[in-house]
């Protein structure tokens, strides 16, 4: 799934994985072989807390921007991250991205928060 966002046309990025305290031998493997940086954040309490986990990481992420992606989302086009930067720059609205599953059906819509002209804007 790497490889899909690393063939983005912007070049101001860096990809960091985070690990929740895997004990898979094969995962660990995986994760040992990366050229990207890894966040070992384990769960707390042996706990699985998705926003703890996310909270923790930015913590250790000096960017402007952070963008997380679950480990099985694939970019379709190389204009991808130029694009979310871009919305990322209008400080009045927040954004999500459009996500398919595989066989081309609509995961999530994205949607827009904030107000654009008086009106409430959804992609």
């Amino acid at each position: 799934m790497l490889e899909s966002l690393e063939r983005t046309s912007y070049r101001n990025y860096e990809i960091v994985v985070i690990d929740n305290g895997s004990d898979d031998a094969e995962t660990i493997r995986y994760l040992g072989s990366l050229r990207h940086r890894v966040l070992a954040i384990p769960n707390p309490n042996g706990r699985f807390n998705y926003a703890y986990i996310h909270n923790e990481a930015v913590k250790r992420i000096d960017s402007e921007y952070v963008l997380f992606l679950n480990n099985d989302t694939v970019a379709l086009k190389p204009e991808w991250l130029s694009q979310m930067v871009g919305y990322a720059h209008r400080k009045e609205q927040a954004r999500r991205a459009r996500l398919l599953f595989p066989d081309g059906r609509i995961q999530h819509a994205g949607i827009t928060h904030g107000f654009y002209k008086g009106m409430q804007a959804f992609l």
